[in-house]
């Protein structure tokens, strides 16, 4: 993927951000339209937090993550009881949400992501109210009497004689397919009991909650395998503590077929250890769990320790960066800001500073981290410097993108008029340059406060917002289209001429020229017209002087009109200066 193509991806996953309470809140008005049940607010709510997550990361992937996604389409339909009539109406919100509302770049950036993560909601959402159908017209067979076997013998022998529990699930439907011996005695129950046992039976409070960052990106194949600290629930009751470790096997066409699990106990359990095991136990647990990595370098900037979450949120072995620079993580453009950091700890033991500096992944990707380094030289059981690193990457977006919608007109979302005087000031700039003319064009939409006296100001909206994509559309790559302010619009053709200008000035005739239906009404808008050339001898050029002499040409272009203003059309005298 293009540099250009990720950043409008990760400025969409910003505005979800932003946007995220909102879109809780319309995903689950429809949820909590449909169903029987009552006083379920609060589950259904907590339900939608927890899957909107799964549901926007998935779709910002390039490959799609089957399972995932298809258990929340059917923990959709389970709340809806099947309606088809909520599944309808799901999916228009989720589209209106995650892509209509985006500014038009954005959603143009995701689209393809969301349009796939909506389809495997609707297999999910449909595969569950066929089974639900299903099992109303015919009881389905035990769970008891299936078999658990694999197709192949000698994969079969592979899973039974594995030395650790071992289960195999179906990868897009996540049904168990196969498991052995050591599955059975390490949890006490058969294969049928395990497989039918729901999850807040098996798991015990002390488990964290599934990393479903980490299972999207193995089911889209960004990493190989993952592992992590769980507590199960024995038989018998009591807790069993290991590392179950979760990797794919793949189809010949590269497709997640099976999606195997390996649990290994953690010594002799959880209850039966020693206060020093147990406090051990507790900081190796609490240092997976942590999503800021942390660091020890020496003075030399040799890492010597990285914690778990290197891997989590650099893609890189910690086992790896040790012995390795910290420095050559570091963006080249931040090298300096790193080194002033490093050199503001020198010689002021446990003195702290804080840097935001921006470190690269496994992947070629870059986040922005909040570095907070402190000087544990005197330490004997450090003896370095602490880096502490906080990923920031959402909040910049959030701040690059709220920097963005300053420049940009809200309803229309072309730019406004501070973002237009930006513009034009680098355009000026390259024209004198360059030497090419540059021409502006001034475009008043005349009487337009006729349409808001008879149809209401959001019928105006509306009106505005069609004329503004027609202008746009019109203008396409040849130029920049600003709105101006109310229901005048500037647009700047770079490396201009009189017969291109002409074009463009005749395209937007031919756009403006159609009318808009809003309603059961039918408006009709007429527009003004005014222009202005730059000439290789203007060097004392502004944007202001340039915008007032192309203002002057479209009032002179008002005063030379004799046909009446309700007629249709677009009247344009142009003026070169």
């Amino acid at each position: 993927m293009d540099p250009e193509a990720r950043e409008r991806r990760e400025q969409a996953r910003a505005w979800y951000a932003i946007q995220y309470e909102s879109i809780v809140d319309a995903v689950e008005a429809v949820l909590l339209g449909y169903g029987s049940e009552a006083d379920r607010t609060v589950t259904v709510r907590s339900l939608v937090h927890g899957r909107l997550q799964i549901l926007i990361q998935s779709a910002h992937l390039e490959t799609g993550s089957h399972m995932y996604i298809r258990d929340v389409g059917s923990d959709f339909a389970h709340i809806c009881e099947g309606s088809i009539e909520a599944l309808t109406e799901l999916r228009l919100v989720l589209t209106r949400k995650l892509l209509h509302e985006l500014p038009a770049d954005l959603s143009a950036a995701v689209a393809p992501g969301v349009e796939r993560m909506l389809t495997e909601i609707m297999w999910g959402y449909v595969k569950s109210c066929v089974e639900k159908d299903n099992a109303s017209v015919a009881a389905a067979p035990p769970r008891e009497h299936r078999s658990y076997r694999l197709d192949a013998d000698w994969y079969e022998a592979l899973v039974e004689q594995s030395p650790y529990a071992l289960a195999v699930f179906h990868a897009v439907n996540g049904e168990l397919v196969a498991g052995n011996v050591g599955l059975e005695e390490m949890f006490g129950y058969s294969l049928a009991e395990f497989d039918a046992l729901p999850n807040d039976q098996v798991y015990t409070p002390e488990t964290p909650e599934d990393d479903f960052d980490k299972g999207v990106e193995l089911m889209a194949g960004r990493i190989r395998s993952f592992s992590r600290e769980t507590a199960w629930r024995h038989k018998n009751g009591h807790t069993v503590w290991c590392v179950m470790s979760n990797w794919l096997v793949r189809n010949s066409e590269g497709s997640p077929e099976y999606l195997i699990c390996t649990f290994v106990p953690l010594s002799d359990g959880w209850g039966g250890d020693t206060h020093w095991q147990r406090a051990d136990k507790r900081f190796r647990y609490l240092a997976q769990l942590s999503v800021d990595p942390t660091f020890i370098a020496g003075v030399d900037h040799v890492i010597r320790y990285a914690s778990p979450a290197t891997e989590r949120t650099l893609g890189i072995d910690p086992e790896d960066l040790v012995g390795q620079p910290l420095t050559d993580l570091v963006l080249p453009e931040d090298q300096t800001r790193f080194l002033d950091l490093h050199d503001a700890l020198a010689g002021r033991s446990r003195h702290t500073e804080r840097a935001e500096i921006r470190l690269n992944r496994r992947d070629g990707q870059w986040r922005w981290f909040e570095l907070t380094a402190t000087n544990l030289l005197d330490v004997p059981e450090v003896e370095g410097y602490s880096f502490q690193a906080r990923d920031v990457s959402d909040r910049k977006l959030v701040e690059q993108l709220l920097a963005q919608q300053a420049l940009f007109d809200p309803l229309t979302n072309l730019l406004n008029r501070r973002g237009m005087l930006e513009r034009l000031e680098r355009a000026l700039h390259s024209a004198a340059a360059s030497r090419e003319p540059l021409s502006v064009l001034y475009i008043d939409l005349d009487d337009f406060k006729q349409v808001n006296d008879r149809f209401g100001h959001e019928a105006g909206d509306e009106a505005l917002t069609v004329a503004a994509n027609r202008l746009a559309y019109a203008v396409g790559t040849s130029g920049i289209v600003a709105r101006w302010g109310g229901d005048e619009f500037v647009v700047v053709i770079e490396e201009s001429s009189p017969h291109l200008a002409s074009t463009i000035m005749d395209r937007i005739r031919t756009a403006l020229g159609e009318p808009i239906d809003i309603g059961s009404e039918r408006v009709m808008l007429r527009a003004s017209i005014g222009m202005a050339f730059t000439s290789p001898d203007d060097d004392d050029l502004t944007p202001m002087s340039l915008l007032r002499a192309a203002d002057v040409s479209l009032y002179e272009a008002k005063a030379k009109r004799t046909a009446p203003a309700a007629l249709t059309g677009i009247d344009q005298e142009p003026i070169a200066h």
